[in-house]
């Protein structure tokens, strides 16, 4: 997770290279909210911005404006495994350990108690015979 001074020199780098960004408090906000929501690493950051800006160019074209989606992709894009989402170890290690079997055990025990007890004993029609 980026912290705000990661995010101020990441709007400062992109605006380094592209004059027509703006290094405002609306900017860093929106860009702080993007590169939380896709779990961003600074150094991966940096590495996509530089490659963004680094990839040649044709005399006759101009690189768009920069959107955090752009990095999202290029992120995703050098990440073993391509452009899926984050491995799984790193969504379970933001979940935590998880419950133990004993805790299991017993939310087992105490929902099977309590389905039985609710449980409507049903009796069983008499099964008709077929009469000739």
């Amino acid at each position: 997770m980026l912290v705000e001074s990661e995010i101020i020199a990441l709007i400062s780098l992109i605006a380094g290279y592209d004059n027509r960004f703006s290094n405002d408090a609306c900017t860093r906000a929106a860009w702080g909210f993007a590169a939380r929501d896709a779990r961003w690493d600074f150094g991966a950051a940096c590495a996509a911005i530089r490659l963004y800006y680094s990839r040649p160019l044709r005399p006759d074209e101009t690189l768009p404006r920069i959107a955090p989606g752009h990095l999202t992709h290029l992120i995703r894009a050098v990440r073993p495994g391509g452009h899926g989402p984050p491995p799984a170890a790193v969504i379970l290690a933001d979940r935590g350990p998880g419950s133990s079997a004993e805790h299991r055990r017993r939310v087992r025990t105490y929902l099977n108690e309590r389905l039985d007890s609710r449980r409507v004993s049903r009796r069983r029609a008499p099964k008709k015979v077929a009469t000739p």
